[in-house]
């Protein structure tokens, strides 16, 4: 696992170099448009500030502040920046399949999240309270050291607990309450 922050330049690699999971913070000025492209792994991206719109397959969602994208693995994405002269900032959120399934249980799938959107054709989540809870757990990832004690196993839990809360979100809540 991998947990990274920036306060500046464009991250060009959209490779993922764990077998788990990474977590990215960016926060940059002058950020160019990044190309349609797809990943053979999950994405749970949070937009924190800046003017941009993102396309996941023929769904455009223009971003507020706060909304949480999930992206399954090999659907086509785009990020699309409105403004280059306003920092764009986020947290994005990088999982291997074979990670999530390791830290399923049988009850539980943790890819629910993903297949729901997928399902629903609903890509976006626009709820304050989930964002917040999103945000914290990422931001208490990166925020981690990485080769502390029992910081791969408190991260692993802020994981599968991200997962879950996403997951929880779709299956209690029905279509009208997702931003298209």
């Amino acid at each position: 696992m991998r947990y990274y922050r920036s306060m500046s330049g464009n991250y060009e690699n959209q490779l993922m170099s764990s077998a788990s999971f990474e977590v990215h913070y960016k926060m940059d000025k002058d950020f160019k448009t990044v190309e349609m492209h797809s990943h053979d792994f999950f994405e749970v991206y949070c937009f924190l500030r800046g003017s941009a719109s993102y396309i996941i397959e023929e769904c455009k969602y223009t971003l507020l502040p706060g909304d949480i994208l999930l992206i399954p693995q090999g659907k086509l994405h785009q990020l699309d920046i409105k403004d280059s002269t306003e920092t764009y900032e986020r947290y994005v959120l990088w999982i291997n399949s074979k990670y999530i399934k390791k830290i399923s249980s049988q009850k539980t799938d943790l890819r629910t999240c993903f297949e729901c959107a997928l399902k629903s054709k609903s890509f976006l989540i626009r709820n304050g309270a989930i964002s917040q809870k999103i945000r914290r757990l990422l931001e208490s990832i990166t925020l981690s050291k990485e080769d502390a004690f029992g910081t791969d196993v408190e991260n692993e839990e802020r994981i599968k607990s991200l997962l879950v809360t996403l997951a929880q979100f779709f299956l209690q809540n029905d279509e009208a309450t997702f931003a298209y």
